[in-house]
Parts: C-alpha cells; sequence; structure tokens
C-alpha cells in the first residue's frame, strides 16, 4: 500500500499568527476556557478549533473597538451642539 502524506496548506499571516499567539499564552487551560466563552467548539481538530476560535477572538475584539469609538463619539460630543442663552435674551 503507497504513503500518502498530506498536503501542507500555507495559511494566512493572520491566523498563523493568532495561532502563535494562543499556543504562547499564558497557559493552554487560559486559551480552553477563553475559547470556551467565545461559544461551542468547533472544527473536526484541535488545530482547527483553536482558528475558530482566533477568528472569534478577532471579531469579539473589533466589536470592542468600535464600541469604545462610538461611546468616546457621544461623550465628546454630549451637549455640545445647545449653547443657552443668557435670560436677558431668551425669547418668551
Amino acid at each position: 500500500m503507497p504513503v500518502t502524506t498530506r498536503k501542507h496548506v500555507r495559511l494566512p499571516w493572520h491566523v498563523t499568527l493568532m495561532l502563535k499567539l494562543s499556543e504562547s499564552m499564558l497557559s493552554s487551560k487560559l486559551w480552553r476556557l477563553w475559547a470556551k466563552a467565545l461559544g461551542e467548539k468547533d472544527g473536526r481538530t484541535d488545530r482547527e478549533a483553536d482558528i475558530i476560535a482566533g477568528i472569534r477572538t478577532l471579531i469579539f475584539v473589533s466589536y470592542m473597538v468600535t464600541n469604545l469609538f462610538i461611546i468616546s463619539g457621544v461623550i465628546r460630543h454630549w451637549n455640545g451642539g445647545t449653547q443657552r442663552l443668557p435670560v436677558q435674551h431668551q425669547s418668551i
């Protein structure tokens, strides 16, 4: 029977970076807990599940950054459009 080898698929740089970060996190237990917090474990292998958890982490971070910009814009323009006239110049 001939020996078959698996073809190595080159992953995009951001997926590779996320995998390296996930491997070098404080502990594998912390990564496992974070991945479970993101949702149900998907993927046929542990590596595929880690890639999916990395993508979910990127989506979560983008949500948080977007929300911070929205909140900072609201705070910056809080009461910025309303100017009160002095009492003697107000119309009745």
